[in-house]
């Protein structure tokens, strides 16, 4: 795995604004009281249906066909908790009636991870089993951390939006690499 922290720094120093990315898709809610391997099934059946029935064909102004994003959002906690599931494309059109969630990227921070080559989903799970576990452990935050310097001495999880980046190099699904972008804030304390 590698680490890579995104933040806004190269926007601002130009003057920009990093703009929020639009994802339509399929969406789904994930409750905190389902049991993993129903959270599996749940999101095996969608990520097939989205992928059988070529839903990202009637995705209107896609602004990058063929690059797939998962995002977790509405969070109620932290990964215990419950939270919606979204498998899409990214969207250029700001119309109202289209149902999409928001990637926020202004003021945003991200801890890209990028996964080892390998099968897809088991590259993801492996990724997303090293997050809950290094989170647990309170080790996320010295990992954060160390990759960029701050006055904060300590990170945790922002637990807004989540997501995974699958482009061409996800194109072979026996043979794949994808990007993870975990939201986090740096603070004062662990609490």
């Amino acid at each position: 795995m590698q680490f890579e922290i995104i933040d806004d720094q190269k926007y601002h120093r130009l003057g920009l604004k990093r703009p929020n990315v639009k994802i339509v898709g399929l969406k789904t809610s994930i409750q905190a009281n389902e049991q993993p391997n129903e959270i599996q099934s749940k999101i095996g059946a969608m990520v097939n249906a989205y992928f059988s029935k070529n839903f990202s064909k009637q995705i209107p102004h896609r602004a990058n066909p063929n690059v797939t994003y998962v995002v977790y959002a509405n969070y109620e906690s932290n990964f215990k908790g419950s939270y919606d599931y979204l498998i899409g494309e990214q969207c250029a059109s700001d119309d109202p009636k289209l149902d999409y969630v928001a990637i926020p990227s202004e003021d945003s921070l991200y801890l890209k991870i990028t996964t080892n080559k390998g099968k897809i989903p088991q590259i993801i799970v492996e990724v997303w089993k090293f997050i809950w576990d290094i989170e647990e452990k309170g080790k996320l935050s010295a990992l954060i951390c160390s990759l960029k310097k701050n006055n904060s001495r300590y990170a945790k999880r922002a637990y807004n939006v989540d997501f995974e980046v699958y482009n061409h190099r996800a194109s072979d699904s026996k043979n794949a690499i994808a990007d993870i972008y975990l939201g986090f804030k740096y603070t004062d304390s662990l609490e």
